[in-house]
């Protein structure tokens, strides 16, 4: 008798999920398998593209007004806005813009904004996406269950004057993890379980690319983010650094800034710190001597290699993996070629030669 009821039981209360949709609205439970989920995918993609291997130190400084929000302004909001949560004790969060230093990495920097809202920006391949994937794996290492899943979406296919973003970001969820497009109970706000995650503030957007929309467009998407935001409310932009200024200083019409954000520039690589990450690989420094000398000086080589992107494919091109290249290796001295007469072909000699690589 005792079996039969379990059957019976297990079976009434499957009917009863299917009927509504979705049993008890377990918010915080569907969150926990998420980040389970994200985490997973995203030490994939780490591994793939050698993160760490080796670790490459990102360095940036921070951003004053008119960029960026006055950061009095930043801290009254979020102490005293409407809707906003209480404080936390004194000393978490940052006092000025200096404290947001490079030490101790980009998921504690973000802890010492405020209001949790970051802008990134940079120029092409200074490590935008990558500082970005640091973040959300940084964040979902040090996640407790039932805090926000943070979740990295590409810019690129949003279209602001036609799509409200929390819709869009809902969508987005879904591709990945269909699951989480499956209806929710009547009276749980969102419509589906991206949507119910999104308005309980169980998601941190993190939002990479924003220059990749149209330029027409920059400047509504970043008023569409800010209008989207409700109080108390996290975020993550990144944007090439001309992008972003051209919506905050439009030559018409009223200019465009992350409400409450504070603003981060990334900076390039150092000579040092490049050429400590191109020997890391290999076992024969002295292939690397020529371009190491070249380092921090105005050569074309030099200034190529200030770049995390143009470091790493300089990597993967003169230090391949075991087993890559049997008949033999590239010199990395090919890339003082006189025929590289600037930055540029420089460039476009690692992005050309990376493929075969």
């Amino acid at each position: 008798i005792p079996g039969l009821y379990l059957v019976w039981a297990a079976y009434r209360d499957d009917r009863a999920d299917a009927e509504a949709g979705w049993g008890k609205p377990d918010l915080g439970g569907v969150a926990d398998e998420l980040a389970a989920a994200v985490r997973a995918q995203w030490a994939q993609e780490a591994a793939v593209r050698r993160l760490n291997d080796p670790f490459l130190p990102t360095r940036w400084v921070a951003t004053d007004p008119p960029m960026a929000e006055d950061w009095p302004s930043v801290i009254t909001l979020s102490a005293g806005g409407a809707g906003w949560p209480a404080p936390p004790p004194d000393g978490i969060w940052a006092t000025d813009t200096a404290q947001l230093a490079t030490e101790g990495g980009i998921s504690e920097v973000l802890s010492r904004i405020p209001t949790g809202r970051l802008v990134v920006l940079g120029e092409a391949g200074a490590g935008k996406t990558m500082l970005l994937v640091r973040l959300v794996l940084d964040r979902l290492a040090r996640r407790r269950p039932g805090d926000p899943v943070p979740m990295l979406f590409s810019l690129a296919s949003w279209s602001p004057a036609e799509e409200d973003l929390r819709g869009w970001l809902a969508g987005q969820m879904t591709v990945d993890h269909p699951a989480l497009g499956a209806p929710v109970p009547a009276g749980t706000l969102g419509g589906s379980r991206a949507g119910a995650l999104l308005e309980h503030r169980l998601i941190l957007p993190v939002l990479d690319g924003l220059d990749e929309l149209p330029e027409a467009r920059w400047s509504l998407a970043i008023a569409r983010i800010s209008e989207a935001l409700y109080p108390g409310e996290a975020m993550v932009v990144s944007s090439r650094t001309a992008a972003y200024k051209a919506a905050a200083f439009p030559p018409q019409g009223a200019p465009a800034k992350v409400r409450g954000a504070a603003v981060l520039e990334l900076r390039p690589v150092d000579a040092a710190t490049a050429g400590k990450y191109l020997l890391n690989a290999t076992a024969d420094g002295h292939r690397w001597g020529p371009v190491l000398r070249a380092l921090g000086t105005p050569a074309p080589v030099g200034r190529a290699l200030t770049a995390p992107l143009m470091l790493a494919l300089a990597r993967e091109i003169y230090n391949p993996v075991p087993g890559q290249h049997p008949g033999g290796l590239r010199e990395p001295a090919e890339l003082l070629s006189p025929a590289l007469e600037n930055r540029e072909m420089v460039e476009e000699h690692l992005l050309d030669a990376f493929i075969p690589a």
